[in-house]
């Protein structure tokens, strides 16, 4: 059985006369959690978007260059529904959740993808919501959440599409010491359950505890990938981080 389940060859993409992402690699093998970090500006979302068939408003779907391949299939231009219903569920940086509906509603809408009956989302989603510690709210409307709980509602409607690869874009950011414990103890159970995890993060202190690899990027190249001690010790990675020269 072969174990990689996402590769992606050469990933370009322009913004008119902005590169994005210049011909960036990365293969993930099944059970693995892998980060991909990078200074503000390097690409990382936009590189995402290109794995998750996200189209940019006012530019074509997928890359301008290069090929995206996950579990066996092509997927380098297919759109990001077809992407979900081979496998991928993501979780955007900017929560995308429906204010107005309580918890239970926003993830069975995720489950949906693969439920036969409005009844079967909704087991579905009552087994997720308990994964992601959200058990006791479940009746809340999504506008009452905390921001830590509605990170933790968006992560759960992408677990509802049962996918295999889960890809988390900053799902961590801007929570407290407790609540980033959490939120590490979390994936780690769902990488458990045999779900591959790739993650977009800012909070290093997440990566270098969940992450058996990390994939740098900068102005959209890849410049490391390796594990968390090889990557904070690269002198490379040291400047484009903080500016230092290593002559």
């Amino acid at each position: 059985m072969n174990d990689l389940i996402l590769s992606a060859r050469g990933v370009t993409k322009r913004f008119g006369g902005v590169l994005a992402n210049d011909g960036v690699d990365l293969d993930v093998r099944r059970g693995e959690i892998v980060g991909l970090i990078g200074p503000n500006g390097a690409g990382k979302t936009t590189f995402f978007d290109m794995l998750c068939g996200v189209k940019p408003k006012g530019f074509r779907l997928g890359p301008d260059e290069g090929t995206v391949t996950f579990d066996g299939h092509d997927v380098t231009r297919r759109p990001a529904h077809e992407i979900c219903r081979l496998g991928v569920g993501r979780a955007f940086q900017v929560v995308r959740i429906f204010d107005g509906v309580d918890v239970l509603g926003n993830v069975a809408v995720g489950a949906l993808v693969r439920s036969a009956s409005l009844v079967e989302a909704e087991r579905r989603a009552l087994e997720v919501i308990e994964l992601v510690g959200l058990g006791g709210r479940a009746h809340v409307l999504a506008s009452e959440l905390t921001l830590a709980e509605r990170k933790r509602l968006e992560m759960a409607r992408a677990l509802a599409t049962q996918p295999q690869l889960l890809m988390l874009d900053e799902v961590m950011a801007g929570l407290t010491p407790r609540e980033l414990q959490d939120a590490i103890e979390i994936i780690r159970g769902i990488c458990a359950r045999g779900v591959t995890v790739v993650l977009v993060e800012h909070v290093l202190e997440a990566v270098m505890s969940l992450c058996s690899r990390v994939v740098v990027l900068h102005h959209g190249r890849k410049i490391a990938d390796g594990t968390p001690g090889e990557v904070v010790a690269d002198p490379v990675v040291v400047d484009a981080y903080l500016g230092v020269d290593h002559g």
